[in-house]
């Protein structure tokens, strides 16, 4: 009870509960036009529905369902390529910036499997994605980001110039090709694996999923936290909801 207690006194929840209380209180105001409130009542519905954990959980399957964690490394790995997933810029305490917790799991992902792989190139992709607020490129961030995981420098190849997932893929693919390195392992998150994997095949690069990230957690349906809205949950949707308009987009422009 405690869980579900703490569940429902967090202030997303808490906050959803008051505007469902206020919509109440307004329609209870004679006469009434029920038109009025089908808007907000709907967006407000949304909210609930995204927020749930196991609706949230389901939005995040239809995604990452086709890359599940890896239980086995691909046979032959001749370099890795990895994606950059943002930046956290310089502030009054941070002298210049570093990975965001995103592109951080990325850098553990690449490192560990650099570990087992043995020595190969680490492509590391990402240009200056902070509209000029930052100095270093997400790439040369990464970088730093992996040589203190032990990772040699010499060994990691800078992509500096994308700035999404499609120019990642054709600037990755001529380093790839000028280095004549063909068996590639492609490190990102799963919700972003399915159009990442798409851009690299629409440049003739076929790559070995390594998927990192999930959000896919295995929840009870019989659980009552399962059924509470929480923000965690929302923002997990959103998330895989920008994948599809991201996937949906490049499928219009004819990019994968």
């Amino acid at each position: 009870m405690y869980s579900v207690a703490k569940s429902i006194a967090q202030p997303y929840c808490a906050l959803l509960l008051i505007a469902a209380w206020g919509l109440l209180l307004l329609a209870r105001h004679n006469p009434v036009n029920w038109r009025r409130f089908v808007l907000p009542w709907m967006a407000w519905l949304g909210l609930v529905l995204l927020s749930i954990p196991i609706v949230s959980q389901y939005v995040c399957g239809t995604l990452e369902a086709g890359f599940p964690p890896p239980r086995q490394l691909p046979i032959q790995v001749d370099a890795l390529v990895v994606l950059g997933g943002g930046l956290q810029p310089p502030d009054q305490f941070l002298v210049s910036s570093v990975v965001t917790s995103g592109t951080l799991r990325r850098c553990i992902s690449a490192a560990e499997v650099y570990r087992r792989c043995g020595d190969i190139p680490v492509v590391c992709c990402g240009g200056p994605t902070l509209d000029g607020q930052v100095k270093l490129s997400e790439a040369e961030v990464m970088r730093d980001c992996l040589v203190s995981m032990q990772v040699p420098a010499e060994r990691i190849i800078l992509e500096k110039k994308s700035r999404n997932t499609r120019e990642n893929a054709m600037y990755a693919a001529e380093i790839l090709q000028r280095n004549s390195l063909q068996d590639v392992a492609l490190i990102t998150s799963a919700r972003h694996m399915s159009r990442a994997v798409s851009c690299f095949k629409a440049v003739g690069i076929d790559v070995s999923p390594l998927p990192c990230s999930h959000r896919l957690n295995v929840l009870p349906a019989a659980c009552l936290t399962s059924w509470i809205p929480s923000a965690r949950s929302l923002s997990a949707a959103n998330g895989a909801m920008q994948e599809w308009l991201g996937i949906v987009w490049y499928k219009i422009r004819g990019w994968t």
